[in-house]
């Protein structure tokens, strides 16, 4: 089955997005802590996901903007050699 090229970039992009979650999950778990804190809001899910927002998400946008830039820039024309071996 062969995929084209609208499909590939959408399982990249839904790839590219359960990175970006899973990396967000992660960054928010590992800031909130059990107990009483100076700052109450710091230990806020909802304060946590912003500062994701803020300054990682920026980093993960580039990241996807870089590599969609190095596969149109760099593509290559891979020779089909089934449709070859399918010829008498």
């Amino acid at each position: 089955m062969k995929l084209s090229n609208a499909k590939k970039i959408a399982i990249c992009m839904l790839a590219w997005l359960a990175a970006v979650i899973a990396h967000g999950w992660y960054y928010v778990s590992s800031v909130l802590v059990p107990g009483p804190l100076p700052d109450p809001y710091a230990n806020e899910v909802s304060f946590q996901l912003l500062m994701f927002a803020v300054f990682r998400f920026p980093i993960w946008f580039a990241a996807l903007g870089v590599i969609i830039w190095l596969a149109l820039r760099y593509r290559t024309v891979v020779p089909n050699h089934s449709l070859q071996a399918r010829r008498p």
